[in-house]
């Protein structure tokens, strides 16, 4: 009996792990730095002189999307993106659109450019930052 009551709660505790898990998100259930554009965290961050700079990420990103374009055509693409945060050391590029969407929030999906090794992937993130604030860098566009 004493066997049935240990294998039941082991089968228990693996079935709470397995479906705690989300394996649609990168982004843990762990705290994440997250920079806003035109804080004093986002100036001191550029300040910190990261290998891939603003530019630099703006470029990698619209290269990444004309390679790899998702729900808009690239010219559309283009004259909506937008830097709203910088996430863990991504740039997170994301459309305006989506972001009026959500009230007093952010949409996290779009193309990340990693701020150390200028890796660039798209991510289809559904968590949501609370921001009221819609201000954001658009690039040379």
């Amino acid at each position: 009996m004493e066997a049935r009551i240990k294998q039941a709660l082991f089968l228990l505790v693996t079935l709470v792990i397995f479906t705690s898990c989300d394996s649609k998100s990168d982004l843990k259930n762990e705290p994440i730095q997250i920079i806003a554009y035109g804080t004093d965290e986002f100036k001191d961050f550029m300040e910190s002189n990261p290998k891939i700079d603003l530019e630099k990420s703006w470029d990698l990103q619209l290269e990444y999307y004309k390679n790899n374009p998702k729900s808009l055509d690239y010219k559309s693409y283009k004259a909506s993106v937008t830097l709203f945060f910088i996430v863990d050391n991504n740039y997170v590029y994301t459309l305006n659109h989506m972001m009026k969407k959500v009230v007093k929030g952010k949409l996290l999906e779009g193309v990340w450019v990693n701020a150390n090794t200028g890796e660039v992937k798209y991510r289809e993130e559904s968590k949501i930052i609370e921001a009221v604030n819609y201000a954001g860098w658009g690039g040379n566009r």
